[in-house]
């Protein structure tokens, strides 16, 4: 990231010619180039027409596009291409200002622009003060000031400081750069990772010689900036942008600023890659069961099978088991095994006294096969425990297609040339009392 910026100073700044050659070459062509075309600068510099500006130009506006914090965007703002499933739900997202960059290139290979109102060379340090604007080829920096030792290559950033690339954003008050072991920090910092709709903050976000972004006492959450239904504060965070992984240790789910869990470790996705490991937590709060948490953990066993187990606390019921299993084989094509059991639910008990059994339980089976593209299979299975069991337990990672009945069908298909022989098995489940077997 910013290393290169400091390592290329820092190779080129050698002397004060070479100091004054480098800040001429990079900053004036930008300085003259944004005085002579934007109108903005002729109005605060009182020019005329004779001070090389038009007349007209004199007042003349142009629209100023819109800034949100931390690259937010309300739903009325996001184009309708990117209005998501989780666009819908938080009502708005963010937006990546660098989403159509080339990231082809690497950024090493590609020269530094820089941009300062003004420098200075005292012994080994070079300073740039007045606003640093830096580019090099798809990375951005931002800061109100820079220094840069010549000496130790250590590179510092001060004031309203901001880093960016595709998907990623990097905000503080203060960062340091260490150009011969690539590591930096950013003090005081936010961030946001857009593609998985991630923002949090950080007293301290450091950056390894390995790459890896370490966050110190820090929060994380899915929920649009300010808004703290809910949230995951750490101690430590390692985030992997490579390998898509981030690893938070001693850390505390708060849902409405109260704590509700405590883990040690807790692994999580930055991508949609298969991997084993906790996912993020599902959280809750209706009429029908209090608060409401679920904490899938997700195992990639082969590729072509896999499993979720999904414990979810329900508080006015008690602990609820959820797995499901997938299969997938070209001879008895692909399956889905899944069910959840509760021992004892709390609630029911209270509700229904005169039933025989407070467990709840539910099982699922799905299949759809097509054998040498003749013989297809179906089945379709769902039962319950009992007939209130869908509208008290709506699973999380389960799904049961009907409301007043559950299917219970297998089917079996022969396809010929011009001709069909069709296998039908059916019955139901009612989930209401007045509907009969």
């Amino acid at each position: 990231m910013i290393p290169d910026f400091a390592r290329y100073l820092v190779r080129h700044v050698r002397n004060a010619a070479a100091a004054v050659a480098v800040l001429l070459g990079l900053a004036t062509p930008l300085l003259l180039l944004a005085q002579d075309n934007n109108p903005g600068d002729c109005a605060v510099n009182e020019k005329s027409a004779a001070g090389n500006c038009p007349a007209e130009e004199v007042t003349a506006t142009q629209p100023q596009p819109v800034v949100y914090p931390l690259d937010w965007a309300p739903m009325e703002e996001v184009p309708p291409a990117l209005r998501t499933r989780e666009c819908l739900i938080c009502k708005g997202r963010y937006l990546d200002p660098l989403a159509d960059e080339d990231t082809s290139v690497n950024p090493e290979e590609v020269d530094i622009s820089a941009l300062a109102e003004s420098t200075e060379l005292q012994g080994d340090m070079v300073r740039f003060t007045g606003g640093v604007d830096i580019a090099q080829g798809y990375r951005r920096f931002k800061g109100d000031e820079a220094e840069i030792n010549r000496k130790t290559g250590e590179a510092v950033l001060s004031g309203n400081v901001t880093l960016r690339e595709p998907g990623i954003l990097l905000q503080g008050q203060r960062a340091e750069i260490f150009s011969k072991t690539d590591e930096a920090s950013l003090a005081d910092s936010e961030f946001v990772i857009h593609t998985d709709h991630l923002q949090g903050t950080a007293d301290l976000l450091e950056r390894d010689p390995d790459g890896l972004i370490h966050i110190h006492n820090g929060a994380f959450s899915y929920c649009p900036p300010g808004d703290n239904d809910w949230n995951i504060q750490a101690r430590e965070v390692e985030l992997d942008l490579e390998e898509g992984l981030g690893v938070a240790r001693n850390a505390r789910v708060n849902v409405a600023g109260f704590p509700i869990l405590y883990t040690p470790w807790l692994q999580f996705p930055l991508d949609d890659r298969r991997r084993t490991g906790l996912l993020w937590p599902d959280f809750g709060n209706d009429s029908t069961g209090g608060i409401d948490i679920t904490v899938p953990i997700y195992f990639n066993l082969a590729p072509e099978y896999d499993a979720l187990y999904s414990p979810r606390y329900i508080q006015e019921r008690g602990l609820n088991h959820e797995l499901k299993l997938r299969y997938l084989n070209k001879y008895l094509g692909y399956w889905t095994v899944g069910g959840a059991y509760m021992n004892s639910d709390d609630r029911y008990k209270s509700e229904v006294p005169d039933t025989r059994s407070n467990d709840r339980w539910l099982a699922i089976v799905r299949q759809d096969g097509l054998f040498e593209q003749r013989w297809r299979s179906h089945i379709n299975y769902s039962k319950a425990s009992d007939i209130d069991y869908m509208k008290d337990l709506e699973t999380s990672s389960l799904t049961a297609q009907r409301r007043t009945s559950l299917p219970q069908l297998a089917s079996l298909d022969y396809l010929g040339e011009n001709w069909l022989v069709n296998l039908d098995v059916a019955q139901f489940q009612p989930l209401a009392e007045d509907i009969q077997d």
